[in-house]
C-alpha cells in the first residue's frame, strides 16, 4: 500500500507544479482566490461588503496573510477597504467596479479552462472523481483534527 500512497501524493504534487497563475497575467493565485471569496460573499450571501476576519475564516488562512493580499489588491484598485463606523476594530472589504470586471474575466477564463480540461473525461468519471476527492478531503480533515486533539500530529 505504501507504493499507492506515494503515487497518490505524487499526483497531488504534480498539480502544485502547474503554473495556473499563467492564466491570469495580472494576478497571482492568492489574489485570485481572495477576489473569488469576496465575489462569492457578494453573490451567495448578498453582502456588498465582507469583514476581513470573515474572509480569513472562509479562506482558512490567517488574517495577516489576507491583509497582505488585500493591500496588493487595493493598490491595483480591485478592492476597497472601509473601517466600521460603529466598531473601528472591524474592517470591511468590497470589490471595486474594476475588481468586479477583473474577477468576471478571471472566472470566465477558469470556466473555459476547466471545461476544456474536463472534456477529456467522461461525465461519470468527473462525478466519481469529485466524490472521491471530497471523501479524501473529509477523511484527511477528520484525521488532522483527531491528531490535534491527541497532541500528536506525527502519529
Amino acid at each position: 500500500m505504501q507504493k499507492e500512497y506515494a503515487e497518490l501524493f505524487s499526483a497531488f504534487t504534480q498539480f502544485r507544479k502547474l503554473h495556473m497563475s499563467d492564466l491570469f497575467p495580472n494576478m497571482n493565485h492568492s489574489e485570485f482566490a481572495t477576489l473569488m471569496h469576496i465575489g462569492g460573499a457578494n453573490k451567495c450571501l448578498n453582502e456588498e461588503k465582507v469583514k476581513v476576519s470573515t474572509l480569513s475564516e472562509r479562506m482558512r488562512i490567517n488574517i495577516t496573510a489576507v491583509s497582505r493580499t488585500l493591500k496588493v489588491l487595493e493598490k491595483k484598485n480591485y478592492i476597497q477597504r472601509t473601517v466600521s463606523a460603529q466598531d473601528r476594530r472591524i474592517t470591511y472589504v468590497e470589490l471595486t467596479p474594476e475588481g468586479a470586471e477583473v474577477l468576471a474575466e478571471a472566472e470566465e477564463t477558469m470556466n473555459t479552462f476547466t471545461a476544456k480540461v474536463l472534456s477529456s473525461l467522461k461525465k461519470e468519471d468527473v462525478i466519481r472523481l469529485t466524490a472521491l476527492m471530497n471523501q479524501l478531503y473529509e477523511a484527511s480533515e477528520a484525521e488532522i483534527e483527531k491528531r490535534k486533539k491527541k497532541g500528536d500530529v506525527t502519529e
